[in-house]
């Protein structure tokens, strides 16, 4: 497992929510783990970033955008699907997540066109 930098979220919906972020320019993703639980991070790009959202040790160094790319995707949830605000902040979580494989494959795009 590792960490990534995170916040747990209870969408309470079965739309693709990562599809919304991606039309309306976020830059979060919504992860998944085995247990059914959800997490709303930064998207897991080498590229959009100063330091990656994913890592071994809970102290890696933070990217400033990290915080307002997680509340952003909150904020869509709350006005979209009423979702309850989440408790505490955003933060390293170890967690064994899946992701979106059409997010995947968005942010694997957007890595190898830009750079940071």
């Amino acid at each position: 497992m590792s960490y990534i930098y995170c916040i747990r979220v209870n969408p309470e919906t079965t739309d693709d929510v990562n599809l919304k972020f991606r039309e309306a320019g976020l830059k979060g993703e919504v992860l998944a783990t085995m247990e059914g639980k959800f997490f709303v991070s930064p998207q897991l790009s080498h590229k959009m970033w100063s330091a990656y959202p994913q890592s071994k040790e809970p102290t890696s160094q933070i990217d400033t955008g990290w915080d307002e790319a997680i509340a952003d995707c909150v904020k869509l949830l709350q006005d979209n699907y009423g979702m309850a605000p989440p408790a505490g902040k955003a933060d390293w979580q170890e967690i064994q997540s899946f992701r979106c494989t059409k997010m995947e494959s968005f942010v694997r795009e957007f890595d190898v066109v830009h750079t940071v």
